[in-house]
């Protein structure tokens, strides 16, 4: 049950953060809100995607194990690039 729901949840987070991104990269002066649904959108993102693949560590390799592992590691690219880009700010 729950590796269905955070299976659900993983695609679900995913595709939203996934599509948000290039918004957030062209439009840097947009709404707040945009933010910080995208940074709880990137963080859901990775907790489903650590819950699935600890999870389903037991099963034989599937496709989605990948995708989740694929997601968590962006998750943490994009992290790090938000903090690059604060830190180098010119306030």
């Amino acid at each position: 049950m729950i590796t269905g729901l955070s299976k659900r949840v993983l695609i679900v987070a995913g595709l939203y953060a996934f599509v948000l991104t290039p918004l957030i990269l062209t439009y840097l002066s947009g709404p707040v809100a945009m933010y910080v649904s995208h940074f709880c959108a990137t963080v859901i993102c990775f907790t489903a995607a650590q819950v699935f693949i600890w999870r389903t560590r037991g099963s034989r390799f599937i496709e989605m194990r990948r995708v989740a592992a694929i997601a968590a590691t962006l998750c943490v690219v994009w992290w790090i690039f938000v903090v690059y880009v604060f830190m180098t700010m010119q306030i």
